[in-house]
């Protein structure tokens, strides 16, 4: 229904991350500070993000920004904002992935063919 509204009226949508970075929270991860959520919502709003150049986070297929005005390079990217190892990035990062299908796999049934390709 959600794909159906946003191709109706024509409408982006932006997936915006306020929740941990750096680390996982059981690992001693910090909350997206306010103040870069909110320039992140101004460029969403002026139009800056809708032409930003944009790197590929490969394991959920999303678009990141590579740049924003008032927010840290690497707080747009959780690989670059990861305080361990890229080994231990990729390893909490697939967890996710792997908790997400998860749980996806409860509403399969429910889901089009578009969704679940």
């Amino acid at each position: 229904m959600l794909s159906e509204k946003i191709t109706h009226h024509k409408a982006n949508a932006w997936l915006v991350n306020t929740g941990w970075v750096g680390r996982s929270v059981t690992k001693g991860g910090q909350r997206c500070p306010l103040k870069y959520t909110r320039a992140i919502l101004n460029a969403i709003h002026d139009g800056t993000l809708a032409k930003a150049k944009y790197d590929n986070l490969d394991v959920f297929n999303l678009s990141v920004p590579v740049k924003c005005p008032g927010v840290p390079d690497e707080i747009l990217n959780p690989g670059k904002a990861w305080q361990g190892s890229a080994a231990e990035f990729k390893s909490e990062i697939s967890e996710l992935a792997k908790l997400f299908t998860k749980n996806f796999d409860k509403y399969r049934d429910q889901a089009t063919k578009e969704v679940i390709v």
